[in-house]
């Protein structure tokens, strides 16, 4: 299907359910900003393939929003695509929110898929089309529409993050996790963001391209702590490092209907937590909305951390000086193009010690195609 056959047939869903707009975030359930494949629903619609960027389509018209790293490749994949671009942070550019509320008539509807919207985002929304009476509900029109796609369809093992790298055990960060969660008075935590989980339970993963991670939630209690995850990806050292940690393993499809479990309880989540979430839990519930305390705990590095990085920067400079002595004493004796260079750097890179692969894939651009 064209671009244009695409929001053609959403359109057609959009009439059949009454929607007047809707919105297409680059976003996941996770909310992460890298995504997986069965994920870039704003990439499929859009043709658009940057990072960040969202799709507004209404009955009539359709425009995207994206930054300044942008606006040229945005242009030429737009192209013919009838989509407008809107140059976010550029003088005349609209903000996406007003510009919804101009296309949208009183008492409309506009509709978006709540597992790809955060709460914040949601609550935003929802307050500023009350201006004009205007109705949010959560309808994922795209799922009927993508019919190629095939979520769940990598089965890329989950594998241990050993100590000797981690520098603290998994139960040592739970009772963190819990001593936080003791302060803000919380009986229970939710953790849907895959860095997070990552780095709670010392697991490492390749979902997503250049991210060390893996689909997956935490369900944490006072005294259970519960990994939602595709159990097949868990290899055997990682089934028994959450043994030893007493994380109990449930299926990823799971989790929604345990969230509806949780009655009567304090549950701290965060609010870039996505909306189905919030949703699924019963509204006996009360919500602590805050930062994950594991993301704050993160950024300050114990000295194994350090260590790491000092050993990965060694062995990384020494992968950029091979490359540059390469680039140096080759450059106008063989072919090269911007590909066939960054393969090249990481063929270097790939010749260090322990190396997985690269944490962002080499970012070359000759003439014009330079930043």
């Amino acid at each position: 299907m064209t671009t244009a056959e695409k929001i053609s047939a959403l359109r057609q869903k959009m009439s059949q359910n009454n929607i007047d707009v809707f919105i297409v975030y680059s976003a996941d359930p996770h909310m992460s900003e890298y995504l997986p494949q069965e994920w870039q629903e704003r990439s499929w619609i859009s043709g658009f393939t940057g990072s960040a960027g969202f799709v507004v389509i209404t009955r009539e018209k359709a425009a995207l929003w994206t930054d300044g790293r942008y606006f040229v490749q945005a242009a030429i994949e737009l192209e013919n695509s009838g989509i407008d671009l809107m140059k976010e942070g550029e003088e005349g550019t609209p903000n996406y929110i007003d510009w919804i509320i101009s296309q949208t008539p009183e008492n409309g509807t506009v509709a978006v898929n709540a597992v790809a919207t955060s709460n914040a985002n949601w609550e935003t929304l929802v307050q500023k089309l009350a201006t004009k009476k205007i109705k949010l509900v959560d309808l994922p029109l795209l799922k009927d529409i993508w019919s190629e796609r095939t979520p769940g369809a990598k089965k890329n093992p989950v594998f241990v993050h050993p100590i000797e790298r981690a520098g603290k055990s998994v139960s040592q960060k739970l009772s963190d996790i819990r001593q936080k969660m003791e302060e803000h008075g919380a009986s229970y935590h939710i953790i849907s963001s895959l860095d997070d989980v990552a780095w709670t339970l010392n697991l490492r993963g390749s979902d997503v391209q250049a991210n060390p991670v893996f689909l997956s939630y935490i369900i944490l209690s006072k005294n259970e702590a519960k990994l939602f995850v595709d159990l097949e990806k868990l290899d055997t050292e990682a089934r028994k490092q959450m043994d030893d940690s007493n994380v109990k393993m449930l299926p990823y499809e799971d989790f929604y209907s345990e969230l509806k479990t949780i009655n009567g309880e304090t549950v701290l989540v965060s609010p870039n937590s996505n909306q189905s979430i919030f949703e699924s839990l019963k509204e006996a519930n009360t919500f602590i909305k805050a930062p994950v305390p594991g993301n704050l705990m993160k950024a300050i590095k114990n000295e194994t951390e350090l260590e790491g990085f000092r050993t990965v920067m060694q062995r990384d400079g020494v992968a950029m000086v091979k490359f540059l002595y390469w680039l140096t004493h080759q450059a106008g004796k063989e072919p090269m193009t911007e590909y066939s260079i960054g393969k090249k750097l990481r063929g270097f890179r790939e010749e260090g010690k322990n190396f997985v692969g690269e944490s962002f894939g080499s970012i070359i651009g000759y003439l014009d195609n330079g930043a």
